[in-house]
């Protein structure tokens, strides 16, 4: 995009994320953060012409294909390990556990997750941690 509308990176929080499979470490989906749901219907619109003019993005081999999506999908897919737990206007809430095999709600983070966050701490120039706003989100 030549005039990108996404949050500021260190102002406002880190604008892109990338899910990864857990198993494989595969790239999957990837949330931008844009300022407002303007912005994001802008670059909807921009990638639509890119398609119909004939030049369909990529990034690598893969086609990219955009849909406007909300921050509690974000929050899903970011804690997709967390059982029992509802998103709403970015909060969670705890739901009842009706399936008998399931342990229900422990934590938003497995063991293996708060490993890598120290790891992080321990090396901070590795990654950037700082707060975050949300306006719009583009999955992608």
């Amino acid at each position: 995009m030549r005039d990108p509308e996404i949050i500021r990176n260190q102002a406002q929080g880190c604008p892109i994320h990338v899910i990864m499979e857990r198993s494989t470490s595969k790239t999957m989906d990837c949330y931008v953060e844009f300022r407002s749901i303007d912005a994001a219907k802008r670059a909807i619109n921009r990638h639509e012409h890119q398609i119909l003019s004939g030049r369909h993005p990529r990034i690598g081999n893969r086609q990219v294909y955009l849909e406007i999506s909300e921050q509690n999908e974000l929050l899903r897919d970011l804690f997709s390990k967390a059982k029992c737990v509802a998103w709403q206007n970015g909060v969670p809430s705890l739901v009842h556990n009706r399936d008998p095999f399931s342990s229900g709600f422990k934590a938003l983070f497995t063991d293996e997750e708060m490993v890598g966050l120290v790891r992080h701490a321990e090396n901070p120039q590795r990654v950037s941690f700082s707060l975050r706003s949300h306006s719009a989100y583009l999955k992608f």
